[in-house]
């Protein structure tokens, strides 16, 4: 039925109509139906009734998109450049090479399997799986499952070629390759903690990895694998690679010399190792001591100890030229080197031994004792008789004078051990002193013992009384009275009181003026002996002229005041200190630098005023103040504005003459036009004292055009040189920089009526809204596509949209296909913009791309064998396209491909047998008949 419809122009055209009017309609629904080509796949067979699912009317471009919609993997992989469809070289419609509404079964995404690129995908095909004799597709790509969802790992594959069950883990590719599985890559040494030496290199991997089991990590240790070899059974514990090799087992390179701390010398060197090592080796360290594998070998019955090495040698056990009586505690010297060991060591007993001569030659002390039992100290080993003593080095005591001659004895009457012998005199020459204790006990400090009654060595001047002058005549009974020296008064007073002519009046140091050689020379020095040195006109005077009465015991006053108040014409203004002002040498004039000694330079006008002008109360009571308020308070023009400190900008040379600095004595420098302004101009009044604001905006409020828009900070823009001169740096101040055209733009230009406080949009539509010439239809993103520099100058890549510019469109000015300069809904098909140029009048539909490309629309590339199930041979092959296709076509390219649709006319059988002509004939040649070729007649 509805074939025969369908050449009813009018039906057709009334269909068209209702489908116009009533897009939403069911019966719109139902017209899409009847207007579908033909079945879809099995795939696809539930959204068949639904063809917005797939088709967006009067949009050909979408299809793609909604095809991906529910391809979404197809769609990843698109966007990550991935597998197949994301390595294309050109993106291409869906539908150019997955054609739909083919019927049920049709395989809509054919695969040639020879001479498909399988490095497209993600897996590329290298050694046996690039053999397609052995590797046949189907053996990876299993039905009903995707080609993408093929697994690339090899276990998947070869999970049954797998020998070694899984143990070595399921990458395989890191041993094997895919040119040949027996291959092995795997390098012991470079992807192992175990590199393979010697030995170790010919044995099979099975020796050490038994069952094919690899994964569990074997130990490294040769114990582990070569415990049953170990003939020491553990005695050298489990490191057997401290002596063997994995060269040759016997082969040993141990050193005991060089590997241990007990190199084998003698004896040792042909001693086998058990012999020493009968304990395994981690359970007890094998001693190094002789006498731990000796005991039984020692005839000193452990009298010696058991440093065996002291004496014998691991030479020969006999021979002890080891031992050396030097390195003892009794080396051999004189009389005893001769002397038979057992003379000392009877019964070859030599621990203990004793080392001192005492107790082997008591019986010969004739001293009995009294001098110790040090022997050693007088007698020698080389001649016992014969003594090395030495009183006078070898005690702290020289023997002098007549001692040189006296017996030991005579000194030595007590045993050394109980008591030492005294070295002062008095201790044995207590009888002999003359002086009864008098003088102490220290007899050497005038006797000698060269000559007792020789008293030379006395030295009176060592003495706390040295003589001096008269005193070195005077005779010794002239102190001492009856030999009594102790205790005799030091000071002269004690002998001379009687001499003292000032009666006691300047004391008893009489040796402060007079001295031993003659008693009426006067050494008295005022400038050395008192504090207060006499200068100028004091030297002349005489003593009593201060000393009245010849008092001086009594401490005079030293300041001048003392003396010379009834002199003081100052009456006490300046104090009670003249010499401040006056000398000694003369009281007028008066050598008193105000400049040198106050704190207050005199300057200028201050150096002609005289002190009283300045000094009016005095100084004890209250100091003279130093500042110039003070004095010239009433001068202050400024009322106190400025404070105390005049010298700020006054000089005591000249009041008027100013030397303030703004720039340095303020935190305010002029600058520009500041420096010329009179400081009347900002300090009101000749006020100072308050602070005057240092803003801009304080002074030059009414000057501000801004409206306070900007803030007070006018430094930011403006200098002081000139208000005109803007320093404002639009792209270091602020978030948007000038390019292009902006930068010579007028501030106003942007912000209106000087307002620049409240932000003001970075974007290009809020100035250029009414420049749009897309009257808003590309949003308002204009920096997309135009530049600052120049506006024209147009930077949009048109392949980045959804419509990439190829062939004859790459050189097309925008406005052939965007008309009026509305981009947004331009057309994406081909028949959008080309329908008045289409020849075929839409009798192949509107996908003008199936055929024609963009780089020539008269070179056409399509392939009607590859594209569809119509080959084309024989008498087809010059057949015009519109013999065929002579009706126009919605949608795809559909023609019935049955030989009667076409020659029903030319039936010269007059259907007789049937609409099925390729049964007998060919295309090739209508008049010859098919070899067994024919249908029965209806």
């Amino acid at each position: 039925m509805f074939v025969c419809h369908l050449r009813d122009q009018s039906f057709l055209f009334t269909a068209l109509l209702f489908a116009c009017f009533f897009p939403t309609s069911t019966f719109a629904d139902s017209l899409e139906s009847a207007l579908m080509p033909g079945q879809v796949i099995q795939g696809h067979a539930k959204w068949e009734e639904t063809c917005a699912k797939c088709h967006k009317r009067f949009d050909k471009a979408a299809q793609t998109q909604l095809c991906q919609d529910c391809h979404k993997d197809l769609r990843q992989d698109i966007e990550s450049k991935q597998r197949f469809h994301g390595r294309l070289k050109e993106q291409r419609e869906c539908r150019e090479c997955h054609t739909d509404h083919k019927g049920r079964e049709e395989n809509i995404a054919p695969i040639n399997e020879s001479t498909f690129d399988h490095a497209q995908t993600n897996f590329a095909l290298t050694g046996g799986h690039a053999d397609t004799k052995k590797a046949e597709c189907k053996a990876c790509h299993k039905p009903k499952i995707k080609y993408r969802e093929a697994p690339s790992e090899c276990l998947a594959c070869h999970k049954k070629d797998d020998t070694h069950k899984s143990n070595f883990g399921e990458k395989c590719e890191g041993c094997h390759t895919a040119t040949n599985w027996k291959e092995i890559i795997f390098d012991h040494e470079r992807d192992t903690k175990y590199p393979l030496r010697d030995k170790h290199r010919s044995a099979k991997c099975e020796s050490c990895h038994t069952g094919h089991l690899y994964k569990d990590k074997l130990k490294t240790d040769c114990y582990s694998c070569h415990k049953k070899d170990d003939y020491h059974k553990g005695i050298f514990g489990q490191k057997c690679e401290t002596c063997h090799g994995e060269k040759d087992w016997k082969t040993s390179p141990f050193n005991h010399d060089k590997d241990t701390k007990y190199p084998l010398l003698g004896k040792h060197k042909t001693t086998k190792c058990e012999s020493c090592h009968k304990v395994p080796v981690a359970k007890e360290k094998t001693p190094t001591g002789c006498y731990a594998c000796h005991k039984k070998d020692d005839k000193h019955e452990d009298a010696l100890g058991r440093a065996c090495e002291s004496c014998h040698t691991e030479k020969d056990w006999k021979e002890t030229p080891a031992f050396d009586h030097g390195k003892t505690l009794f080396p051999l010297r004189g009389k005893h080197i001769d002397t038979k060991c057992k003379d000392c060591h009877p019964d070859q007993r030599y621990k203990p031994t004793p080392v001192d001569c005492y107790s082997c030659h008591k019986k010969d002390d004739y001293h009995k004792g009294i001098f110790s039992q040090k022997c050693e100290t007088c007698h020698g080993e080389k001649d016992w008789k014969t003594s090395p003593f030495n009183h006078d080095k070898d005690t702290k005591y020289p023997l002098l004078g007549k001692h040189k001659t006296t017996k030991c004895e005579s000194c030595h009457t007590v045993p050394v051990a109980k008591a030492k012998t005294p070295t002062a005199c008095y201790a044995c020459h207590k009888k002999d002193d003359k002086h009864e204790n008098a003088l102490g006990q220290a007899c050497e400090q005038c006797h000698t013992e060269k000559e007792w009654k020789d008293t030379r060595l006395f030295e009176h001047n060592k003495t706390k009384f040295p003589l001096l002058g008269k005193h070195e005549k005077v005779d010794c009974k002239g102190c001492h009275p009856d030999r009594k020296y102790r205790p005799t008064p030091l000071t002269c007073h004690a002998c001379h009181k009687k001499d003292d002519v000032h009666k006691g009046d300047y004391g008893e140091k009489c040796q402060t003026c007079h001295t031993d050689r003659t008693w009426k020379e006067i050494t008295f020095d005022h400038d050395r002996d008192t504090k207060f040195a006499l200068r100028e006109k004091h030297r002349s005077v005489t003593c009593r002229g201060c000393h009245a009465g010849h008092l001086y015991q009594d401490k005079l006053k030293t300041d001048c005041g003392s003396c010379h108040r009834k002199d003081d014409i100052h009456n006490a203004v300046f104090g009670v200190k003249c010499e401040t002002c006056h000398s000694e040498k003369m009281w007028k004039p008066s050598p008193f630098n105000h400049d040198r000694d106050t704190k207050y330079l005199l300057l200028g006008a201050h150096e002609l005023v005289t002190c009283e002008e300045c000094h009016r109360v005095p100084v004890a009571k209250e100091k003279t103040p130093t500042t110039c308020q003070a004095c010239h308070r009433k001068e202050d023009k400024h009322k106190g504005t400025f404070g105390d400190r005049c010298e700020t900008c006054h000089r005591e040379k000249s009041w008027k003459l100013i030397r303030f600095d703004h720039d340095r004595d303020t935190k305010y420098p002029l600058n520009g036009k500041h420096r010329t302004t009179t400081c009347t101009s900002c300090h009101k009044g000749l006020l100072y004292k308050d602070k005057t604001p240092t803003d801009c905006v304080a002074c030059h409020k009414k000057d501000d055009k801004h409206k306070g828009s900007f803030g007070s900070v006018c430094g930011d823009c403006h200098n002081e040189q000139k208000w005109q001169n803007i320093l404002f740096d639009h792209d270091r101040q602020t978030k948007y920089s000038l390019r292009g055209k902006h930068v010579g733009l007028k501030c106003d230009s942007c912000h209106k009526g000087h307002v620049y406080k409240d932000k003001t949009s970075p974007e290009c539509y809020a100035c250029h809204k009414k420049d749009d010439k897309h009257k808003g239809q590309e949003g308002q993103q204009c920096e997309t596509c135009h530049r600052e520099a120049s506006w024209k100058a147009v930077s949009f890549d048109h392949d980045k949209a959804r419509f990439p510019l190829r062939g004859q469109h790459d050189i097309l000015d925008c406005r052939k296909c965007h008309k009026s300069l509305l981009f947004k809904d331009a057309p994406l098909d081909c028949v959008g913009c080309h329908a008045k140029e289409d020849v075929h009048k839409q009798r192949f539909g509107t996908q003008c791309e199936t055929c024609h490309t963009a780089r020539d629309w008269k070179l056409w590339d399509f392939d009607h064998d590859v594209r569809t199930k119509f080959k084309l041979d024989g008498g087809h092959k010059k057949v015009d396209c519109y013999d065929c296709h002579h009706k126009p076509m919605k949608g795809k390219l559909v023609t019935s491909n049955t030989c009667s649709s076409c020659h029903k006319n030319d039936d010269k059988h007059e259907g007789g047998f049937g609409p099925q002509c390729d049964q007998c004939h060919t295309t090739s040649l209508w008049k010859t008949i098919k070899p067994g070729g024919g249908i029965r007649r209806k």
